[in-house]
C-alpha cells in the first residue's frame, strides 16, 4: 500500500459510513469521511484523496453529480472513483462503465471486497507511476548515449 493512498468516503447514511470507515481503519488506510455532498469538492481539494468511495443516492448532489464536479477541476480530476450504491440498475452500472469508474458495488456486498478494490487500485496506480518513471529514466539514458556517440 502506498504512502500516498488517501480515500475520501462520501456517504450520507450513518450506518453505511461506519461500516466503510471501520473497514478502512482496520486495513490501516488513511481516509476522510464526508456526509454532506455539498462539501465534497472543498474537502477533495484540501485532503487530496487518490480514491473516492461515492454513494450514488444522496440528497443534495448524487454520486454522479459529485463525480462530475470532481472532473471539472484539474486538482481533483485524477481521483479514482468507486461507486457504492443501493441500486444495481443497468443505467447506473452502464453510467459507471462509460466513465471508466474504478469500481461499482451494490450495498450489502462484503466490505472486504471494497477494501480489496481500494488496495488494488492503489497498486495499479503505483505500477503505472513506476513505469512512467522508468520510461523517463530510460529516455534520459538513451539521450545521453546518443549525445556521447555523436
Amino acid at each position: 500500500m502506498s504512502n500516498e493512498l488517501r480515500v475520501m468516503v462520501v456517504e450520507d447514511n450513518e450506518f453505511d459510513m461506519t461500516v466503510i470507515t471501520s473497514a478502512l481503519d482496520a486495513a490501516g488506510i488513511d481516509y476522510k469521511a464526508v456526509s454532506d455532498s455539498r462539501e465534497v469538492l472543498q474537502v477533495a481539494i484540501e485532503y487530496k484523496p487518490s480514491i473516492a468511495i461515492l454513494d450514488i443516492q444522496m440528497p443534495e448532489f448524487n454520486g454522479k453529480q459529485v463525480r462530475e464536479q470532481l472532473l471539472t477541476r484539474p486538482e481533483t480530476s485524477h481521483i479514482k472513483v468507486i461507486f457504492l450504491s443501493a441500486s444495481d440498475s443497468a443505467e447506473d452500472v452502464l453510467y459507471g462503465l462509460n466513465l471508466h469508474f474504478s469500481g461499482y458495488f451494490k450495498k450489502g456486498v462484503q466490505i472486504g471486497h471494497v477494501i480489496d478494490s481500494v488496495m488494488a487500485i492503489d497498486c495499479v496506480t503505483n505500477i503505472r507511476k513506476s513505469i512512467n518513471e522508468y520510461s523517463h529514466i530510460s529516455q534520459r539514458i538513451a539521450n545521453k548515449y546518443l549525445a556521447l556517440s555523436h
